[in-house]
């Protein structure tokens, strides 16, 4: 292991919290051991981290770093890997696709998921979208994290109005059925995050679609349309 690895994780040690751990680890519900670090200290280390690498040129340092943090076993340690990444997403690309890929079979938590997905791999096929086929074939997987996760990658993109709704719309179709919680959670946020930037979509979708989707996810989904298409969508019934 790196001497720089061993430094952040001993870095994260000291800032253990063993009042918030226990919280912690029963609202994400994960099985690894928490130790309570707050937030801001994992993103101040990730920025000390991203400030001394940013100009190497290269992500192989970072690559080998952050795989070496995701291999301990300790949710505050993962979660400091994925905050690393976040601060590259000018520089992540295909090659670090194939680093975290593998990460899905550790995931345990929809934080861990989400921020993987939505910023690192949505970073990603901002940069590179022929990965986009090879993500989208997720909402094929049994690890629900993956189909989640395959959702979530275009939401970066969405927001800002740079990605293609069409991806999103086949990967919603594909998991509408779908019965795991931490999944169908993410139709509504995913709808709602696209209104951002496609609106007009998110109409047509809606329009057809709104009688496969709860009462809740609707309100959720219209959430940033125009007004009058927000309402529209809301008292059109497809029931009768």
């Amino acid at each position: 292991m790196h001497k720089e690895t061993k430094e952040l994780i001993e870095s994260v040690k000291e800032n253990k919290n063993p009042e918030d751990a226990p919280h912690v680890k029963r609202y994400m519900k994960t099985d690894f051991e928490c130790l309570g670090v707050r937030k801001p200290l994992l993103h101040s280390l990730a920025k000390e981290f991203y400030d001394a690498h940013k100009k190497d040129g290269n992500l192989v340092g970072v690559h080998k770093v952050v795989e070496e943090l995701w291999s301990v076993p300790i949710y505050d340690v993962k979660t400091l890997a994925i905050s690393i990444l976040r601060r590259f997403d000018k520089m992540v690309d295909r090659s670090t696709l194939d680093v975290v890929e593998v990460w899905y079979d550790d995931i345990d938590n929809w934080s861990h998921c989400d921020g993987l997905s939505v910023y690192v791999l949505g970073s990603i096929v901002l940069r590179d979208d022929s990965v986009i086929s090879g993500i989208m074939s997720w909402t094929k997987s049994d690890n629900p994290w993956r189909r989640r996760g395959a959702l979530l990658s275009t939401m970066l993109g969405n927001r800002k109005g740079k990605g293609d709704p069409f991806w999103t719309f086949t990967m919603l179709n594909d998991v509408l059925e779908d019965e795991e919680y931490y999944v169908r959670k993410t139709f509504s946020w995913v709808l709602r995050e696209m209104g951002k930037g496609y609106p007009d979509f998110v109409f047509e979708y809606l329009m057809y679609n709104k009688s496969r989707f709860s009462n809740t996810d609707v309100k959720e989904s219209v959430k940033y349309l125009p007004e009058e298409n927000a309402k529209t969508v809301l008292e059109t019934d497809f029931t009768s």
